[in-house]
């Protein structure tokens, strides 16, 4: 989708408080390894904690944080983290897919609802995408 968009659309502001193309798709990305992580001690944990992950807290300007990244970099690295998940989550046998975990953001936490949360943090993120990229200045 990101190759689709026009290179002068990819940093513009369209709408203030919204991350731009570039910085949406990175984030994307650069959650990766958290998420991967969160796997991981699923698999090695009996019961885990978690902690929220709130990326660039202590940022003055998170959007800037992210545009320092090279994008073209940091999408061809997404490609290597989707194919860690895939091998690990397609070994799981399905009693672990409702592995108990705790979590002080949600009420119930469980591999299942991780690789769920995965899937829906980048699809909002990839319709911010396509929004920013197609939709119409009157419209946004």
């Amino acid at each position: 989708m990101i190759s689709q968009v026009p290179e002068n659309r990819l940093q513009a502001v369209r709408k203030p408080g919204m991350w731009c193309i570039h910085a949406q798709a990175c984030h994307i990305v650069l959650v990766q390894p958290m998420l991967l992580g969160r796997l991981e001690t699923f698999m090695r944990e009996e019961e885990p904690h978690f902690q929220p992950y709130i990326p660039d807290r202590d940022a003055e300007d998170p959007e800037a944080e992210l545009l320092r990244h090279d994008l073209k970099a940091t999408l061809q690295a997404f490609h290597g983290y989707r194919r860690q998940v895939l091998d690990l989550a397609g070994g799981q046998g399905p009693g672990f897919w409702g592995k108990k975990a705790r979590h002080p953001e949600y009420d119930e936490y469980t591999p299942a609802i991780l690789l769920r949360h995965m899937l829906m943090h980048e699809h909002l993120h990839m319709y911010r995408i396509e929004t920013l990229w197609l939709t119409r200045d009157a419209y946004l």
